[in-house]
């Protein structure tokens, strides 16, 4: 085994191995190269290391090859060296029936990944001495590579000087003896006791851990002798695995619980929506609901609704039944938020520019209390001059919108006809000094400014409903 801390070193590593593939004592043996992805098997081979390699005795077997088996029957000859990605390290049978390959030794696999499951990595080993042939294994790693699995590049290097490093950090105190640590000695599988302590344990214990049951890598005898030996490289990077299986797992564990309980919220959430269907006067369904769906909303998000109503004389007929829901609606926001602040709403009545200028907008104030507005809405008259039934000042009240110092984060558009068409010329001073820029715009681009983006909802109250739903 090889670890690399450096990633031309590493490079480097795996070129003088498959070099033996065509030079030196072992030429003329097959060499399977395992990387952990095909990006990084690519990455190696346009390497400066990897083009050295001379053309014709290298290939690459990957996912979307149509000629696998060709090229499986092909890298089990005598000088060629394969290239592949871990999903290739199961399944694919290289038997090797070339005679010069097996006077060499036999096939040589090289994995240049340490594998999170044992098992993945018993497969490739698996790939080479197939039914009694011969065969070799080695491991060429790069430090960087080994961070998911808590290992740093200083870890590698004191390992390489022969210095301790603990698998798990060892506590002040020896779990056998309760009394502080003396003469420190790990096992293989990163706990620590006093030497003495743990010599006396695996004599009588048959050379198990006593905090993990995992086997100890010293005969009872030795331990005694006070003569455990410390942990090989590959020893050391087993252990760091199984601390990362075992909080991976635990991870794991702790998702299919909440994914458990989730999933039986759920029901219960679908069972009380059904039950308020049939009966909207269960209050206690509908607080159990609204407590769900709290829940869900993990992070706060300030919600910030402006709504422009259309308060033309074309409404009249349809303004109590629009009052009616949206006194409704406002009344249920007030119940979701609960008096949490986090829901601010700005009124805005729009009409046409006939009328005199104060009564073009009706602009209440912004109030995290939705009830509050209640008496607002109510008093909103429907106005406009004989025969101006037509597009209104929607635009006017889409410019308010754009002159918020805090933009809003939802727009709720209500009404029964479109703005003003692109061009119009407005002879009133009112338009003329605030809407000019707006109304001479076109009509796709008068909505709301494309730096400030915001959700805008659209109905227009008519035989012919319609409801839009986009970001501008």
């Amino acid at each position: 085994m090889l670890v690399c801390t450096e990633e031309g070193d590493f490079n480097i590593q795996i070129g003088n191995e498959v070099a033996k593939a065509f030079e030196g004592e072992t030429k003329g043996r097959a060499y399977l190269v395992f990387f952990e992805s095909e990006a990084k098997l690519q990455a190696w081979k346009d390497s400066d290391i990897g083009q050295q390699v001379p053309p014709g005795i290298i290939d690459s077997i990957k996912s979307d090859n149509l000629n696998i088996d060709l090229k499986v029957r092909k890298a089990t000859r005598s000088g060629n060296i394969t290239l592949l990605s871990r999903e290739h390290g199961r399944g694919l049978d290289f038997l090797c029936k070339d005679k010069t390959v097996e006077d060499q030794g036999g096939i040589h696999v090289i994995q240049t990944f340490l594998s999170e499951e044992l098992s993945e990595e018993i497969q490739i080993k698996g790939r080479t001495a197939r039914q009694k042939n011969k065969g070799t294994f080695k491991m060429i790693l790069l430090a960087k590579d080994l961070g998911k699995f808590g290992i740093t590049a200083e870890a590698i290097k004191l390992k390489d000087l022969g210095k301790f490093v603990p698998v798990i950090p060892v506590g002040p105190e020896c779990t056998l003896c309760l009394d502080e640590l003396k003469d420190l000695q790990t096992l293989p599988c990163g706990h620590g006791f006093c030497r003495i302590c743990i010599g006396a344990w695996l004599l009588k214990k048959n050379g198990d851990c006593p905090l993990c049951r995992a086997p100890a890598s010293a005969a009872p005898a030795a331990s005694a002798a006070g003569s455990l030996p410390q942990q090989s490289m590959y020893e050391f990077l087993h252990a760091k695995r199984a601390v990362f299986l075992e909080k991976s797992s635990n991870t794991r564990q702790k998702q299919v619980e909440c994914a458990k309980l989730m999933h039986f919220q759920t029901i219960k959430f679908q069972e009380n929506i059904v039950a308020l269907a049939k009966n909207p006067q269960l209050t206690d369904k509908k607080q159990e609901c609204l407590k769900f769906l709290g829940s869900r909303n993990a992070v706060q998000v300030k919600c910030r609704l402006m709504c422009l109503s259309d308060a033309t004389g074309s409404m009249s007929r349809l303004w109590q039944q629009t009052q009616n829901s949206i006194l409704k609606m406002l009344t249920r926001i007030s119940e979701i938020s609960g008096g949490s602040g986090n829901i601010e709403i700005k009124w805005v009545a729009f009409r046409d520019y006939e009328l005199e200028k104060s009564k073009v907008l009706e602009c209440s104030d912004w109030t995290s209390d939705p009830t509050s507005l209640v008496k607002f809405v109510g008093g909103i008259e429907c106005l406009s001059e004989d025969g101006c039934d037509g597009p209104e000042a929607v635009e006017a009240a889409l410019n308010c919108v754009n002159k918020e110092p805090e933009p809003p984060t939802r727009v709720l558009l209500i009404g029964d006809a479109p703005p003003h068409y692109e061009g119009k010329f407005c002879h009133y001073i009112y338009t003329r000094a605030l809407f000019a820029a707006v109304t001479t715009v076109p009509r796709s681009n008068v909505a709301i400014e494309q730096n400030k983006p915001t959700h805008r909802l659209t109905f227009q109250c008519n035989s012919q409903v319609k409801t839009t739903d986009s970001k501008n």
